[in-house]
């Protein structure tokens, strides 16, 4: 007679139950992504736009007066897009770099005076001293009141 063997009758039927239980650990993985992603981050090129201001070291120097034999005075208005140039209102942007090229080529030692009003946004200020600097004018002084 043809008997079953009791050890093999679950041969060939899956169970899930006694099936191996085998699994990747991606915590290494992780990880070196991580660690990667911090590099990348560190090592990017992020471009960073500055202006060089040389601020006076004490009291006594906030007090000092202006030539104002080589000196030009542009006066930066909060109310309108405007600009005074020596007594010249100037109201475009591009008119006014072109005055200030003129002037500087015109004169030898000549420094410009920035007097901008209280309530007037940094941006205006800082797009003045850019443009400045990137025409190597670097004779530049900011002042509160323009006095006599």
């Amino acid at each position: 007679m043809i008997g079953i063997d009791s050890s093999q009758k679950n041969i060939g039927i899956y169970n899930p139950v006694e099936a191996p239980t085998e699994s990747v650990d991606l915590t290494p993985l992780m990880d070196v992504l991580f660690i990667l992603l911090v590099f990348f981050l560190l090592t990017s090129g992020i471009t960073q736009f500055y202006t060089q201001v040389q601020l006076p070291q004490s009291e006594n120097l906030l007090e000092t007066t202006v030539d104002r034999s080589n000196t030009v005075l542009i006066e930066l208005f909060t109310e309108e897009q405007s600009w005074k140039v020596n007594e010249e209102t100037i109201h475009d942007y591009e008119l006014l770099k072109q005055r200030l090229l003129e002037l500087y080529q015109s004169q030898e030692n000549i420094t410009f005076v920035l007097a901008p009003e209280r309530t007037l946004p940094a941006e205006r200020l800082l797009q003045l001293l850019n443009f400045l600097a990137a025409h190597k004018i670097t004779d530049v002084q900011i002042i509160n009141k323009w006095g006599s």
